[in-house]
């Protein structure tokens, strides 16, 4: 994150941007048309440094599909992928090859298919 703010420390901390009225509070620098009572910047800043700032955590991988086998040994180029990227294809009891992710114009994939099936565990 770049940060112009005048206090990049602060940007840091918050990991974002605070201006105008968010500056205002934090600060206490409030104008007169616009008073900040200290016991408002204080629960200001409080909600602030409580809150929890880590990415939130990734949503689990779905299971692999009942269906789905070993690699194939063949890839396939990806359309919609930046660059040159070849995408492996598996074996697929249903649909003979698929891709375990990432969708490929003409090959089936297991992710959005109506007929994956969760493997009983």
């Amino acid at each position: 994150m770049s940060c112009d703010h005048p206090d990049p420390k602060l940007c840091a901390f918050l990991g974002t941007h605070i201006h105008g009225r968010l500056w205002e509070l934090w600060t206490g620098d409030c104008p007169p048309e616009r008073p900040c009572p200290p016991e408002l910047c204080a629960a200001y800043r409080q909600a602030w440094e409580a809150t929890d700032k880590s990415p939130a955590p990734k949503p689990p991988a779905r299971p692999p599909c009942l269906h789905l086998g070993e690699p194939t040994g063949d890839t396939v180029e990806c359309p919609s992928c930046s660059g040159h990227v070849r995408v492996k294809l598996l074996i697929c009891g249903i649909h003979g090859a698929c891709t375990q992710a990432k969708q490929v114009p003409g090959v089936a994939c297991c992710h959005g298919c109506p007929d994956y099936a969760l493997a009983a565990g």
